[in-house]
């Protein structure tokens, strides 16, 4: 072949576009570290992963922006299979990470068939209405088929199974304009280490165990991008921000969560140091309970009919 470019005969690809583009990835993902404040960071073009391709240049810059920002913030500790993963979707077909909800309806069914729940009234101690059940994304290794005629979706167990074998995660998305911060809150449910996905993030564990999963995903989102609104999961980052103020470092809980390194997380919830009364009871306001029960989803409160800022 000969590269239109270079006017250099090539195999496979032409090495000095290769070069090229490495050099300008190099300079994006560096110039993300020369801003003080990531929200300053907008992208509407990126040469590197531009194409007709499913989902809107919007769209594929949002996952580009927060893909960036988690390299730049957790660099070396980000799986690299995954990382390869995340890439190759990228530049070619983002179907193969990502499932994108055409619209509210299809939506809700892609969460029920997830174990969750969305649009659902939520209801107080004496029967009053407190405002609608709400959640933007879902990460997990479930795979959902969505029937586009009746929008009706359904958990395929043969390749759910496969997806947990080869610890390969879907991010499901309420649509193409969730906030940047859902995308970087899901794209960390991604590159969890699936030890730390196992022993808090599963469907049974509890209370305490899923708020750490959570907690810790939310932490990690925060730490690695400041813009939009940060509004979910707001107890369990609390309760994240007191573990730091005991013999918890930023550094354990990043081992733990990219290295599967859980030994003394799994030791204090085993021994109670983090059990609810020595915690504080969870006040979790019903509007804003989670809609995935430790699955990785992230949802947000609303009133009655509201939705909130995630979207």
């Amino acid at each position: 072949m000969i590269c239109s470019k270079h006017k250099v005969a090539y195999v496979g690809a032409c090495q000095k576009c290769v070069a090229e583009n490495e050099e300008k990835e190099a300079k994006l993902i560096e110039g993300v570290g020369g801003q003080k404040k990531y929200n300053a960071m907008q992208w509407t073009s990126n040469p590197l992963y531009n194409g007709g391709r499913k989902y809107r240049p919007e769209f594929r810059n949002k996952v580009f922006s927060a893909y960036t920002f988690l390299v730049k913030k957790y660099g070396a500790r980000l799986d690299s299979r995954k990382l390869g993963d995340v890439d190759n979707a990228l530049k070619g077909n983002l179907d193969d990470i990502f499932a994108v909800s055409g619209d509210d309806s299809e939506w809700t069914n892609v969460v029920h068939a997830l174990g969750g729940q969305h649009g659902d009234a939520v209801y107080g101690a004496q029967g009053q209405v407190l405002g609608v059940m709400q959640s933007f994304g879902c990460t997990t290794y479930s795979r959902i088929d969505v029937d586009k005629t009746n929008k009706s979706a359904t958990s395929d167990e043969y390749t759910t199974m496969a997806g947990i074998l080869n610890d390969s995660k879907r991010i499901y998305l309420h649509s193409v304009d969730v906030n940047r911060s859902t995308v970087v809150h899901e794209m960390l449910h991604f590159f969890c280490h699936k030890d730390f996905y196992k022993a808090f993030g599963d469907p049974g564990v509890g209370k305490e165990w899923k708020a750490l999963n959570e907690g810790v995903t939310e932490f990690l989102t925060r730490e690695a991008y400041t813009g939009d609104s940060h509004n979910s999961y707001q107890t369990e980052y609390t309760q994240v921000l007191d573990l730091l103020k005991s013999d918890i470092s930023v550094l354990g809980i990043e081992e733990a969560y990219f290295e599967g390194k859980i030994e003394t997380l799994v030791d204090k919830l085993k021994s109670g140091t983090m059990s609810m009364e020595k915690m504080g009871e969870m006040k979790i306001d019903p509007r804003t309970a989670a809609a995935f029960g430790g699955r990785g989803g992230r949802r947000g409160g609303g009133g009655q009919g509201a939705n909130n800022n995630n979207l």
